[in-house]
C-alpha cells in the first residue's frame, strides 16, 4: 500500500469517527447481511446432521422469533413487519439446511467432517449477525432508503439452496418493514 493511499484511509477513518458522521445505509448493505446470516445455515445443517438432530425445531424457532421481534421493536421497527420478516428468514434457513442435508445423504456432497459447535460457535455468530441486520434495517428505514431494490436483493440472495419461494417471502416481508421510531 502506498503512503498516499494509507494517508487517505486514515483521513476517511478519522472523518467517519467524528460525532454525527456515519456511513450511509443502503438496501444492498442490509441484503448482504441477510445473505451472510443465511449462509451460516450450512454450518447449522452440518451440526444437526452430525448430531442426528432434525432441521425443524418449533420450540427453538418460537424462542428465536420472539427474541428477534423484541430486538426489532427495541430498534424502533414495527412488530408485525418484524415478525413476518424473521419468520421468512427462518423458513429460508430451513430450506438451506434441508437442501444441504439431502445432498449429503444422497452422496452428492460430503458434509464437513468437524462442524462448528451449535451453541458455542454458531449461535453467537447468528446473534451478532441478527443485531447487525436490525441496526442496518433501522438505519436504512430512518434514512428513507427503503428496502425495495429487487435487483440488488436478488443479486445478494443468489444463495445455493434458498428456494425461490423463500427468497420471495423474505423480500416481500422486508419491503413491509416500517420504522416506528
Amino acid at each position: 500500500m502506498t503512503v498516499a493511499r494509507l494517508a487517505c484511509l486514515v483521513l476517511v477513518a478519522g472523518i467517519l469517527s467524528l460525532p454525527g458522521v456515519a456511513w450511509s445505509e443502503t438496501p444492498a448493505k442490509v441484503y448482504a447481511l441477510v445473505a451472510e446470516r443465511l449462509s451460516v445455515m450450512e454450518d447449522v445443517a452440518a451440526w444437526k446432521h452430525a448430531n442426528g438432530k432434525p432441521v425443524e425445531d418449533l420450540e427453538r424457532e418460537a424462542v428465536v422469533l420472539e427474541a428477534a421481534v423484541k430486538n426489532a421493536q427495541a430498534e424502533g421497527i414495527g412488530e408485525e413487519g418484524a415478525e413476518a420478516f424473521f419468520q421468512a428468514m427462518i423458513d429460508g434457513a430451513k430450506d438451506i439446511q434441508n437442501c444441504a442435508i439431502a445432498r449429503w445423504e444422497a452422496g452428492d456432497a460430503e458434509p464437513p467432517s468437524d462442524p462448528p459447535n451449535l451453541t458455542e460457535e454458531i449461535r453467537p455468530r447468528l446473534i451478532i449477525l441478527g443485531r447487525k441486520i436490525l441496526g442496518s434495517i433501522r438505519r436504512s428505514l430512518e434514512e428513507g432508503s427503503g428496502l425495495e431494490d429487487r435487483a440488488a436483493f436478488d443479486e445478494a440472495m443468489a444463495l445455493d439452496c434458498l428456494s425461490p419461494a423463500s427468497r420471495d417471502g423474505i423480500y416481500t416481508a422486508m419491503t413491509r418493514l416500517r420504522f416506528k421510531g
